[in-house]
C-alpha cells in the first residue's frame, strides 16, 4: 500500500483508540460515537464503479453468523472485475477481498489474514482497485 495513503487515513482515526482506553465493548462503539450507519457515508465512484455500501463497519469475526465479514457491495454497469486488499495500520498487506455471489458486483473480508487466521481487533484500511484507479477507507475488527 502506499504509504502516503496510509499516513493519510490514520492521522484522522487516532483518536479512535479512545475506545479501547475507555473500556467500551463492541456493540457500545457506533452508538456512543454515532457511528451506527450501515453503508458508506456516500457513495464513492472509481470511474464507472460506484461502491454503493460498506457493511458492517465494524465486524466481529467470532463464527456466530453476525456481523463475521464486511461486504463491499457494487454498482458495476460494465461488470469488469474488482479487486482489493486490507491492510494493517502499518501499511502491512493482511488480505486480498475475496468475490462474493456476483464477483462484479461483492466483494468480502471475513476478518481473517492470508493465512486463514482471524487478525486481532483493530482498525484496518481497504484499498478497492477498478481500472487502474482506486478508493480506500477504514473498517474495524472487533474482538
Amino acid at each position: 500500500m502506499n504509504r502516503t495513503i496510509c499516513d493519510r487515513l490514520v492521522s484522522p482515526l487516532a483518536a479512535l483508540g479512545l475506545v479501547a482506553a475507555l473500556g467500551l465493548s463492541s456493540s457500545a462503539f457506533p452508538t456512543a460515537f454515532g457511528l451506527a450507519r450501515p453503508s458508506v457515508a456516500r457513495s464513492i465512484s472509481i470511474g464507472d464503479l460506484t461502491l454503493t455500501a460498506v457493511r458492517p463497519r465494524i465486524i466481529t469475526p467470532n463464527g456466530d453468523g453476525a456481523n463475521d465479514k464486511v461486504r463491499f457491495e457494487f454498482d458495476n454497469p460494465e461488470d469488469l472485475p474488482v479487486q482489493g486488499e486490507v491492510f494493517d495500520l502499518s501499511g502491512a498487506k493482511v488480505a486480498d477481498l475475496k468475490p462474493g455471489s456476483d464477483p462484479a458486483s461483492l466483494l468480502l473480508w471475513d476478518g481473517k489474514d492470508a493465512d486463514n487466521r482471524v487478525v486481532p481487533g483493530g482498525i484496518y484500511l481497504y484499498q478497492i482497485e477498478y481500472q487502474g484507479k482506486q478508493a480506500t477507507g477504514t473498517v474495524i475488527v472487533a474482538r
